[in-house]
This record gives C-alpha cells, structure tokens and sequence, in this order.
C-alpha cells in the first residue's frame, strides 16, 4: 500500500513528473497536449492523457485532476496514488471499465495556482455554444462595481455601499449574481468567455479520441476532498457498468483498506447505485 501524502505535490511541475513517472512504471502510454504558453516557473504546460483498460470499452469512467486549476493539487493526488496502487489496478481490470486519467485540465491555472484559465475564464462556465447569443446576468452587472471597485484594496465607501446592498437585497441574492457566471466583463469574476478556451478545445478533442466506442461515459469531479472524490469513483464506476455496488467489490475493498476510519463507506459493497 503506497504513502498516500508522497502523491500530492507543491507545485504543478512536480505533480506532472510524478504522474508521468507513475503512468510510465505500470507500463501506461501519455498523450500529451501541450499548451501554448508557458507556466509560472517558465516549465512546459500540458493536458497529459493517460488510457487504463480496453481500446473499445463501452463503459469509460474519466477521472480528470479538477477542472478549476487550483484544484488540480488534489486531484493529481489522487490519480497518482491511484496509478500507483496495485489494487486499483486489479479493480480496473476486474470491472471491465476503461479508465482515462487527464492530468492538468487547466494546466495554466494548476501552475499559476489560481482557479482560472489563462484567458481569466472559469472553466465550468465555458461550455456554451459560442454561435449563439450568451446567457445575460444583469444581476451581475449591479454589483460589479462593488466587487472590483476602481480602487484596490476597497475604501470604507466602497465596504459601507457593499453592506448595504446586502442588507437590502440579501446576501443570497449577491451570492447569486456571482455564483452565476457572467460573459460581458473579461476581468471580471467567474467569466465564462466569449469563445471557446484552449483547455475547452483540448478536452473536447481528448473526448472524441477516448470516448469514440463508449455507451456509457462517467466523470467525477475531483474537489479538496479526496474521501468524497474516491466514494464518488467507486460509484459512478458502477453506474458505468451498469451494475450494482455489489458486482465492484474489489473498489469497496480497497477504499475500506485505504480508510478504514470512514466507516460508512464500508457499506457500499451491499447498496445498489
């Protein structure tokens, strides 16, 4: 059983050397999509793509190491503990599930240790059809000088206009505003875009490749919550295959052995998904 912390990384340079060296120790090929500009410590950037499991599965589970770029330390840590771990290997095989790792869907956010892309887009807000007219927050719009008010940092002013925005309309509402996502304002927060980003394109085109034979495709999202993100493999796995929790012990046993202090996971070998 490997170090679970000798997976994690601090920086996206160690993190790519790690899950490459990991890839390539259990015999596992990378495809690498290099990205156009460079990372925060002048090292190469990339959407590295590593296939686990049959060419023409029909059922694929895609683990991605986060879609925000910050994100990406956790989500590393887990594929690589992952690759490096002789019973998830087993389960894979055992499962008939083919496993796509993608390491660094937002590679320059990853290196540059920010949420955002290159282009300040958040990325799960940039899937839209860009030949068609984007989706309008104005809710957005009222509160944009309050969120990036001219000067920096805020002013009393600008904290007492802030306040009493909230006090008269509700801290749920502002939250709304910007949670939301918005496309008319390049530095603003949570920008979706106005055309589609290099890391869009890229996993797009990773998509087709991967995915081409697949009936059923499943794709957790890997969050700082790394006993979560593993309770959610082993489930979507299952859903993939279209086939109870029962039927992926080997999944179940490897968590129960990983953590065993999160009992309630234990229970999953006997709970349909």
């Amino acid at each position: 059983m490997t170090n679970i912390h000798s997976a994690f990384s601090k920086s996206y340079a160690e993190a790519r050397q790690k899950f490459l060296g990991a890839a390539q120790a259990v015999g596992l090929q990378v495809e690498s999509h290099v990205h156009p500009e460079k990372g925060r410590d002048g090292e190469e950037l990339a959407m590295d793509v590593v296939r686990e499991g049959p060419v023409n599965a029909k059922q694929v589970l895609l683990i991605s190491s986060a879609c925000h770029g910050v994100e990406g330390y956790c989500g590393s840590g887990v594929q690589i503990d992952a690759l490096q771990n002789s019973e998830w290997h087993k389960a894979v095989a055992q499962s008939g599930v083919a496993v796509v790792y993608v390491h660094a869907l937002n590679p320059h956010g990853f290196s540059h240790v920010r949420r955002v892309t290159q282009e300040n887009v958040d990325l799960n807000r940039n899937f839209h059809d860009f030949s068609k007219p984007l989706p309008d927050n104005t809710a957005y719009k009222e509160v944009q000088h309050l969120l990036l008010p001219d000067q920096w940092p805020p002013n009393e002013a600008n904290q007492q206009a802030t306040m009493d925005y909230i006090a008269k309309n509700g801290m749920p509402k502002l939250q709304a505003a910007v949670s939301q996502g918005q496309h008319h304002h390049p530095e603003g927060l949570f920008f979706g875009g106005q055309a589609a980003t290099w890391s869009n394109q890229t996993i797009r085109k990773v998509l087709k490749q991967q995915a081409a034979s697949a009936q059923k495709m499943a794709c957790p999202s890997c969050k700082p919550l790394c006993p979560k993100v593993s309770t959610t493999i082993l489930k979507v796995c299952s859903l993939a295959a279209k086939r109870p929790l029962g039927a992926t012990k080997p999944f179940a046993k490897y968590l129960k052995n990983k953590w065993p202090q999160h009992k309630k996971w234990h229970g999953l070998t006997c709970t349909q998904a």
